[in-house]
């Protein structure tokens, strides 16, 4: 949107977070990247950035899954990847947590 080499874009941004965001414990910096890469991937029509693109946003659900399922919809071609990226992340969730955290984030932080 701005014109400027995707590079220098993302020199600028990862300057800022890295100093300013990351340190402090944010993650978000991380979910800007992964929105913006699928959204760059859907541009240039390149699949396996999109899915790592929205695997990377699924780090925040509440705000990737949107776009997640956004992407699910509108292109039929990546259903199958995002179907396969979608159990990767439950698979890690369910072996670094447990199933019943993880329904308890689904149940009460998740509709918040």
């Amino acid at each position: 949107m701005t014109g400027l080499p995707f590079i220098v874009v993302g020199a600028i941004l990862s300057f800022i977070d890295g100093t300013l965001i990351i340190p402090n414990g944010q993650l978000a910096p991380v979910l800007l990247l992964g929105l913006s890469l699928a959204a760059y991937g859907l541009a240039r029509e390149r699949a396996s950035l999109v899915l790592i693109g929205a695997a990377l946003s699924m780090i925040e659900p509440h705000i990737g899954l949107p776009a997640y399922c956004a992407i699910f919809v509108w292109r039929p071609r990546l259903r199958i990847g995002l179907l396969g990226v979608a159990a990767l992340l439950a698979a890690i969730s369910v072996v670094t947590l447990s199933v019943p955290i993880n329904i308890e984030y689904m149940r009460v932080a998740l509709p918040t």
